[in-house]
């Protein structure tokens, strides 16, 4: 267990943030054009019943209940399982769930290796430490999908922990690491920074650490330096892809460098053209296919007029 300077810093921001998620919050908005929630309680752990299916579920939770303004009904969100394994032939894929805003930190590796890819370590970084550390892995590489804070927070910890792991990051997000209003963080009271990033990608770019070869796609919206890595060596194909596409739902698309527009078009020509049975890891939620996005998905999908 380390508890250095950095990680104690973590565990400081983790705990503000709690703190003001549950007063005030828009970031929990599970649609990404739905109004700010106003959350006044934070309710004693619980059980959610999701249906469990082939890939992902939800489990055990602890919940947050949430008022709109004028509405008489709570909305309650659940916080997932801490540790969610996704099954795959060829490689070792684990989601580890931070809270306040159930991000997915992304941990995959290789059979037989003791290197691995960290992806959006997220506001716990002491759970990717302590899952990493007993395992022998070593990070070969720590990913950002974009600059969010929730997407970043856990990066100087890592660093602090594994100097000599590069960070990476699209281009057009780089700013976000060292700028908190940028990263969003400021908006919560917070000024939270991650180090630099060692190393900067483009669409089509080849990225190649810890015996995955991942193609980069630029898919802005959400963030405008936003990216998606796919690794397609072994089928299915896996897309660790951040903000753009949840199971059911997209990315908020209403911060000051959104756009539903941008959004959509790339999911629809960079996604939704990828084989059926290629699994989505996404930053927030459960794990879900191209092929129930494309046949399911309200915003994107079928049901938007998407043709099959």
């Amino acid at each position: 267990m380390h508890a250095g300077v950095g990680r104690q810093r973590e565990r400081a921001k983790y705990a503000v943030a709690c703190a003001l998620v549950s007063r005030r919050t828009s970031l929990l908005a599970p649609r990404h054009d739905a109004p700010p929630l106003v959350c006044i309680a934070k309710l004693s752990p619980q059980n959610y019943n999701h249906p469990r299916d082939s890939i992902g579920f939800l489990g055990p939770s602890r919940s947050i209940a949430c008022f709109r303004p004028g509405s008489p009904n709570p909305i309650i969100f659940h916080v997932r399982e801490s540790f969610v394994r996704v099954d795959h032939p060829q490689a070792e894929l684990e989601i580890i769930v931070s809270v306040p805003f159930d991000e997915n930190t992304l941990i995959a590796r290789l059979a037989d290796r003791h290197d691995c890819l960290v992806v959006d370590p997220g506001l716990e970084p002491e759970k990717i430490l302590d899952f990493l550390e007993p395992r022998q892995l070593e990070p070969a590489a720590i990913l950002n999908t974009h600059g969010h804070s929730d997407h970043i927070a856990g990066n100087a910890a890592l660093k602090e922990r594994w100097p000599d792991a590069p960070l990476v990051i699209g281009h057009g997000d780089e700013e976000k690491l060292t700028d908190p209003r940028k990263n969003l963080s400021a908006a919560f009271g917070l000024s939270l920074v991650s180090p630099p990033a060692d190393q900067l990608l483009r669409e089509g770019e080849p990225f190649a650490a810890a015996g995955f070869e991942l193609t980069v796609r630029e898919i802005p919206g959400h963030s405008a330096g936003h990216i998606v890595l796919i690794w397609e060596a072994h089928p299915p194909a896996v897309v660790f892809g951040g903000d753009v596409l949840f199971a059911g739902s997209i990315g908020r698309t209403d911060f000051p460098d959104g756009s539903l527009e941008a959004l959509t078009s790339g999911i629809h020509t960079k996604l939704f053209t990828l084989p059926d049975d290629t699994l989505v890891l996404p930053g927030h939620g459960p794990v879900t296919t191209i092929g129930r996005e494309k046949a399911t998905n309200p915003f994107v999908g079928a049901p938007a007029g998407y043709e099959l």
